[in-house]
C-alpha cells in the first residue's frame, strides 16, 4: 500500500510539471513562413560538432545567395545545462541582409550555472579554415561545413564571434 501511494504521489508530480512546463518553440515556431528550416535537431553531449558542420554549411549557403532560413540545434553545455541556439537569416528592413542569433540555456546541474539567454545581430559573415591554420575561404570554394568556421561580425565590422 505504501509503495503504490509513493508510485501514484510520483506519477502526479511528474505530470505536474509536464502540464506546467513552458513550451519550447520549435524551429518552424521561430521561423517565418517560406524560410527554409534547419532542424530543430537535438545534440547529444559530444555530438554537437557533427550537427554543428551541417549547421554552418546551412547558414553559409543561405547566407551566401541569400536566402531567408532558420537553424535550431539543442545541445548540453559542459555543466548539464539544455542551451539552445536560433538563427534566422534574412534580409532586414532596409534590405541589408544579417543574421539574427538567439539562445537560451537552461541551469546545469544543481542550478549551476544559472539560466542565460540573449539575442545578438550578425552583418558580415565569412569562412575561416580549421587547421592547419585560420586562413580565409574564398566565397566561391565548396567545402564541407566541418572544414571551416563562420566568423561573425557587427554592423561596424568588429569580429563578434566564430561559429
Amino acid at each position: 500500500m505504501c509503495v503504490s501511494l509513493r508510485i501514484g504521489y510520483s506519477l502526479t508530480l511528474v505530470l505536474m510539471a509536464v502540464l506546467q512546463a513552458p513550451q519550447q518553440k520549435t524551429a518552424t515556431q521561430h521561423c517565418p513562413a517560406g524560410y527554409d528550416v534547419f532542424g530543430p535537431y537535438a545534440a547529444p553531449y559530444g555530438g554537437k560538432v557533427n550537427i554543428g558542420g551541417d549547421r554552418r554549411a546551412f547558414i553559409w549557403l543561405h547566407w551566401h545567395e541569400h536566402r531567408p532560413g532558420c537553424a535550431t540545434i539543442t545541445y548540453a553545455s559542459l555543466e548539464g545545462a539544455a542551451c539552445t541556439d536560433a538563427d534566422t537569416i534574412e534580409a532586414g528592413k532596409e534590405g541589408r541582409w544579417h543574421i539574427v542569433n538567439s539562445y537560451k540555456c537552461g541551469p546545469g546541474g544543481r542550478g549551476y550555472p544559472p539560466p542565460s539567454s540573449g539575442t545578438s545581430t550578425w552583418y558580415v559573415v565569412g569562412r575561416v579554415r580549421q587547421s592547419p591554420k585560420a586562413e580565409p575561404v574564398p566565397d566561391s570554394a565548396e567545402l564541407p561545413g566541418q572544414d571551416y568556421f563562420l566568423e561573425v561580425r557587427d554592423l561596424s565590422g568588429r569580429e563578434k564571434g566564430v561559429l
